[in-house]
C-alpha cells in the first residue's frame, strides 16, 4: 500500500514538471514583457537548463540525479513566486505559482530521495537516505546554494540585463565555491541506511570512518528511540524521529573524530535519523528485524 502512495506520488510530481513550460514558464514570460530580448532569452534558457535536469532526475533516479535536483528545486519554487510577484496577477500566473511551488517543494521530499539512492542499489537491497544535521540545514546549505547556484544564475541574468561587472562578480563568486560546495552537497546525499541480506548497514561519512553493519543475527531491536535512552548519539543532530538499534552483542565500530581521525568504539545500541523514518519501520518489520521493528510499524499503519 505505501509502495503505491509512493508511486502515485513520483508520477504525479513528474507531470508536475513536465507541464512546467506551460505553466510556470508562461508566468515567467509574462513577467519579463517588458525586459529586454537578451534577458527574456537569457531567463528562458536558465528555466529550460532547470526543468530539463528535474525531468531527468525524477524519469531516471540516480544520487547524482539527487544532488541535481536538490540544486535545482529551488530555482523552480524560487523563480514561480518572483514571476508571480512582478508579472500580471492573471489566472495563469497563479496556476504557474502553484505548480511551480508544488514542483519545486515536491522534488525535496523524502520519497524522491529515497527512489534516487535506490537507482544504484542491487539484488536484494533497499536504501533509505539518512537527515541531514540542523547544523547543515541552517548553516552550509543555504550559504552554498546562495554562493553557487544563486550566485551563478543571478550573475548571468545581471551581465543579460547589462549589469556587467555586478554580473561577472556573482559569476567569479560561484564558479569558486561550485567544486566543493557540490562535492558537499553530494556527499549529504550519499548518507544512508542500507537493508541488505545480512542485515543493516550504515552509511554516514560524518559519524562514521567506514560503514557500519548491524547484522540482523545480532539486532535485538529497531525501533524509536525512548526518552533518556543509554543509546549513543550519531545523529548529527538532525531533525526527526530517532530511531534505535540495539545489538545483542556490541560491535566495534570506527567513530569519525573529524575530517581524518576517527576512535574505535564498542557499541551495544546506537541512534540514527532517517528520512522517512515510517518507510524504514516498515521494511525492518517485512525483514523481520527485531520485535519493536514489527510493533512500531504496527502502530503507525
Amino acid at each position: 500500500m505505501r509502495k503505491s502512495r509512493e508511486m502515485q506520488f513520483l508520477w504525479i510530481l513528474r507531470l508536475a514538471w513536465l507541464i512546467l513550460p506551460l505553466t510556470t514558464g508562461q508566468t515567467l514570460l509574462a513577467a519579463l514583457d517588458d525586459a529586454s530580448s537578451t534577458l527574456r532569452i537569457t531567463a528562458f534558457v536558465l528555466g529550460f537548463i532547470a526543468w530539463g535536469v528535474g525531468c531527468l532526475a525524477l524519469l531516471i533516479p540516480h544520487p547524482i540525479g539527487l544532488t541535481a535536483i536538490r540544486l535545482n528545486a529551488p530555482v523552480v519554487a524560487i523563480g514561480s513566486v518572483v514571476a508571480s510577484l512582478v508579472g500580471t496577477q492573471q489566472a495563469i500566473g497563479y496556476v504557474g505559482l502553484a505548480v511551480g511551488l508544488a514542483a519545486g517543494v515536491g522534488a525535496l521530499s523524502g520519497v524522491v530521495a529515497d527512489a534516487c539512492v535506490n537507482g544504484v542499489a542491487y539484488g536484494d537491497e533497499k536504501r533509505f537516505t539518512l537527515r541531514a544535521p540542523l547544523s547543515f540545514l541552517l548553516g552550509p546549505v543555504p550559504v552554498f546554494w546562495l554562493l553557487t547556484v544563486g550566485a551563478l544564475n543571478a550573475g548571468i541574468l545581471l551581465i543579460a540585463g547589462g549589469q556587467v561587472l555586478l554580473g561577472l562578480a556573482a559569476v567569479a563568486c560561484g564558479s569558486g565555491c561550485s567544486v566543493p560546495a557540490l562535492k558537499a552537497f553530494h556527499a549529504l546525499t550519499l548518507r544512508c541506511a542500507v537493508f541488505v541480506p545480512a542485515g543493516m548497514t550504515l552509511i554516514d561519512h560524518l559519524s562514521f570512518a567506514d560503514p557500519v553493519l548491524l547484522a540482523k543475527r545480532n539486532l535485538a531491536q529497531l525501533g524509536p528511540a525512548l526518552q533518556g535512552t543509554a543509546a549513543i548519539d550519531f545523529t548529527q543532530n538532525a531533525p526527526g524521529l530517532r530511531l534505535e538499534g540495539a545489538m545483542k552483542t556490541p560491535v566495534e565500530i570506527a567513530e569519525r573524530i573529524d575530517g581524518s581521525n576517527s576512535e574505535l568504539k564498542m557499541v551495544s545500541s546506537l541512534l540514527f535519523v532517517p528520512t522517512r523514518p515510517g518507510a524504514v519501520l516498515q521494511e525492518a518489520a517485512i525483514r523481520g528485524f527485531g520485535s519493536l521493528a514489527s510493533h512500531s510499524t504496527a502502530s503507525q499503519s
